[in-house]
């Protein structure tokens, strides 16, 4: 699914990749297409085009975000340890547990079939994405 607040972005989205534009009920400045297509080509795009950070909220206020060993905010405790386990299996347990952080993944991207529509951004908290960045050297924040 393919998300735009932009008419004819969705109408370019659907006549591409299949689908049909939908306005949400309870948004109706936010257009979803839901595509046909199995797959799309996309491309990294911008000067960060990959963040990934590990963020805790307790009813839903965010009370720590690190980057997996060192705080990325608070200002006040930036650059400092963070006291996350090393081991992405601990991390999990821990956020299972509700006392770690989860992994917070975007990444922005064109779609290769028409760059013009701009940069969309794929948001994910999935882990194994988050632990595959590793293998890529992705940059944190």
């Amino acid at each position: 699914m393919l998300t735009t607040a932009d008419s004819e972005v969705a109408e370019t989205e659907a006549q591409l990749f299949g689908g049909t534009p939908m306005r949400r009920a309870a948004s109706p400045d936010v257009i979803d297409v839901l595509l046909e297509a199995d797959a799309i080509g996309v491309r990294l795009a911008g000067t960060a085009p990959v963040a990934r950070r590990f963020v805790r909220r307790v009813r839903a206020e965010v009370v720590h975000v690190c980057d997996g060993g060192r705080f990325l905010a608070p200002a006040s405790r930036l650059g400092r340890p963070c006291g996350c386990p090393g081991l992405a299996i601990d991390r999990k347990i821990a956020a299972r547990k509700r006392i770690g952080p989860e992994p917070e993944v975007e990444l922005r991207l064109r779609l290769q079939a028409a760059p013009a529509l701009g940069i969309f951004r794929l948001e994910s908290s999935s882990w194994s994405l988050a632990e595959s960045l590793d293998e890529v050297g992705a940059t944190e924040g």
